[in-house]
Order: structure tokens, then sequence, then C-alpha cells
């Protein structure tokens, strides 16, 4: 009787766990169907000049969007996993892709604009590319590169023409200042360099940033002004420089690490967003800056400034565009959305 009733003791216990480790299963495969699917990091972004439309990357690919309502009017087919750049070229006749698949190869894809239609793509070095720029005539464009070169190719078919090589570590930013031959490139290696592109030699390096550089951008064309950027670090500065006389002009101080940078169109002033998901905007000559609240619960990843409407809009790290008014610089005026 002893026995038996161990038996069916132990049985019952047997058959509660059971019942529970089924229903622990059911519980977790209900919770997994209701969590929504994460959305890759919106890498970059580029807000066309009539201001109507926003093309952004990710490693979902990349996305032709309405300024009104961010919906999603066409796609563009990339061969590649990973889209780090989008590129509109000066006349914005055309837009460069720049990626590629992490370990095996960096890759660029040139199309038409607004037509949408592949030019030429190349695949290259070992590993994957993360900015482009094209020279004022758009004749060539240069690729930052994870093997810590620059390469320089034509923008018409894409032939290689150099590639550039002095960064110890990979490269994330390049910008041609304003002629043919003379690039600037920044990297993890926490340097700006300076290129004479005809002679594949560097003019010039900059070494005041004391961490990463993650940002690199070109002052808008202020007529016959000597050409300045700036560039944004894990340093958590923002720097501005005249490199071309290798000048630091000013930097400011923030409270979280620089991930992304744009400028007004004006050039007054740079909106800058951290890793802390706050949107900072610091004015160029005085450095004032204003926080603004991004409502976003993670780091901006990319950030651009509409044209004409005074809004900034961020891309954060869990796949979201997000627009955000901005004060005018006469007065800081507040536009509404």
């Amino acid at each position: 009787m002893k026995r038996d009733c161990n038996r069916t003791i132990a049985m019952y216990r047997w058959m509660v766990a059971f019942a529970f480790a089924v229903a622990m299963l059911t519980v977790r495969a209900s919770v997994a169907v209701e969590l929504p699917i994460a959305q890759p990091s919106i890498t970059c972004m580029v807000i066309t000049s009539d201001g109507r439309t926003v093309i952004d990357g990710s490693q979902s690919g990349v996305r032709i969007r309405d300024w009104t309502d961010l919906a999603v009017k066409h796609t563009l087919t990339v061969a590649c996993r990973h889209v780090h750049d989008v590129v509109l070229s000066t006349d914005e006749t055309r837009i460069a892709v720049v990626g590629g698949n992490p370990g095996e190869s960096a890759w660029v894809g040139m199309y038409s604009w607004p037509g949408r239609d592949l030019i030429w793509s190349q695949s290259f070095s070992d590993d994957v590319a993360y900015a482009g720029s094209f020279s004022q005539s758009g004749t060539t464009l240069a690729v930052a590169c994870h093997d810590h070169s620059v390469a320089l190719m034509t923008a018409d078919a894409g032939t290689a023409k150099t590639v550039l090589k002095g960064h110890s570590r990979p490269v994330t930013g390049v910008t041609f200042l304003r002629d043919e031959t003379t690039l600037l490139s920044c990297g993890l290696d926490q340097s700006l360099r300076v290129w004479d592109c005809d002679r594949g030699t560097v003019v010039r390096s900059l070494t005041n940033h004391t961490q990463s550089i993650t940002s690199l951008v070109m002052q808008p064309n202020l007529g016959n002004a000597m050409p300045m950027v700036a560039t944004g670090s894990e340093d958590k500065t923002v720097r501005l420089w005249q490199p071309i006389i290798g000048r630091l002009v000013r930097f400011q101080r923030l409270s979280s690490p620089v991930t992304a940078l744009a400028w007004y169109p004006d050039g007054t002033a740079l909106v800058v967003g951290c890793h802390d998901g706050m949107l900072r905007v610091v004015q160029a000559d005085t450095l004032q800056t204003t926080e603004y609240a991004a409502n976003v619960d993670t780091w901006i990843t990319t950030v651009a400034v509409h044209p004409t409407e005074f809004k900034a809009l961020i891309g954060d790290a869990n796949g979201n565009l997000t627009k955000v008014p901005l004060f005018s610089n006469h007065g800081f005026r507040e536009f509404h959305r």
C-alpha cells in the first residue's frame, strides 16, 4: 500500500511538472509571437534639395520616402547585406550606395536619379565601405573603407583610379574640399588626413581628437570663404576645422559621444545626434548649444536637416525615423510639425 502511494505521488509530481513545462512553452511561444520584429538600424540618410524626398539605408536595403508622411514609395535593389551611406551627386542626377558584406568585400552601386536605374556596381577590398563623396564636378567618387584605405573611382563607370593609404584603422568619412584634387578623410585612428589625390599623398594630418571620429560634414558653400568642416567623435566633442591650412577653429564639448552630424542649410549651425538619444544644435560661430528631446529610447545613428522647414530628421538604432522641430537662427522661432 505504501509503495503504491509513493508511486502515485511520484506520478502526480511528474504530471504536474510536465503540465507546468507545457504551460511555460505555450506562454513563451505566445510571447514570441506577440513581440515586434526588430528593425535594423538606419545607417544613412539624405534629403533631396527640393525637400520632397528622403532616401535612407540599412541592412534592409535602400528606401525612397515621401517627406510629408515618410511613407516608402520605392526601394533600390542592392547587391550587399549592409548599406552604410547614400550620396547624391551635386547636380542630383545620380545616387551612390556604399556598403558591402562584412569580412568579404566592399560594394558601391551607382544609380540614376530620379530614374533609379542601376548604372554600374563594383565589389572590391576584403571588407565593407562606410562612406562616399562626389567631387564637385561629379567625375570622381571617393569611398572610405574598413581596410584603412580611401578608394578613388570614376563616377561614370566605377573604374579604379587610385587607392589612398595612410590611416592605421578603418576610415569612417570622406569629403572633397571644393575642388577635384584635395580630399579630407577621417577614421577610427582619431585623425583627419588631407590628401593630394593627384599624387596620392598625405598633405597633413590633424590629430586633436582623442577617440574615434564618427562623423565628417562639409559646411555649405559660403561663397569664397575658406572651406570649413565639422567632425564629431566618441570623445564627446564637435570640432570645426579649416583643414586646408591645418587649423582647428573651435570645439564644443558635450555630455555624450557624437554619433551623427548635419549642417543647417545656411551653414550657421550644426545638428548633432548623440549616443544618449538627444539632439543638440551647436551654433558655428559662438558654440551656443541647445538640446532637443528627440523622443527616442536609443542612440541616434544618422541625422539630416530639411532645406526649408527647420526640421531635423533622425534615424535611430531601432530602425525608426523621427521628425524633430528646430528653432530658426533668427529669434529662435519654433517651427511646429
